[in-house]
């Protein structure tokens, strides 16, 4: 899937499609599964919930966006997996992305890895700040809507 979204939205030499196909791969940590199938027969090992949600994130960065938007990337996702992907997330903000996206009620660990807090009331801010500054606020006092930012 990786190469086909890399063959329709990226330059037309090959070689550098398939650099970039492999620079995804490492960068989300899906180089184990690069020759997987998405769906599965029987026989097959299938993709989990996290690698195809890791998948549809690499496809919508083959091009190098600089803003990326994320709705809900947590949401169905066990504790360990959504972890790891807000770990994934921070990568690519520390590479130089700016990522918004909504999360709806974080667990702790979520939560202080986030830059930017702002939490929406029927559509309006009511509260936007360094969410370092409200942790004290602890997991009983969880936002319903986080956006996420770099840190510039």
């Amino acid at each position: 899937m990786l190469e086909f979204a890399a063959a329709l939205k990226c330059n037309p030499d090959p070689a550098i499609r398939a650099r970039k196909v492999r620079e995804m791969l490492v960068e989300l940590e899906l180089t184990h599964i690069a020759d997987s199938r998405i769906g599965s027969t029987s026989r097959e090992r299938a993709l989990s919930r996290g690698e195809k949600k890791r998948l549809s994130i690499a496809v919508e960065l083959i091009t190098n966006p600089a803003l990326v938007f994320m709705d809900e990337p947590t949401t169905s996702m066990d504790t360990f997996t959504a972890e790891k992907i807000i770990h994934i997330v921070n990568k690519l903000k520390m590479a130089g992305r700016t990522i918004i996206a909504t999360i709806h009620q974080p667990n702790t660990e979520i939560y202080k890895n986030l830059d930017l807090l702002m939490i929406l009331f029927q559509g309006r801010v009511i509260y936007f700040v360094h969410s370092l500054c409200c942790y004290s606020l602890g997991s009983r006092t969880r936002p319903r809507t986080l956006w996420i930012t770099s840190h510039e």
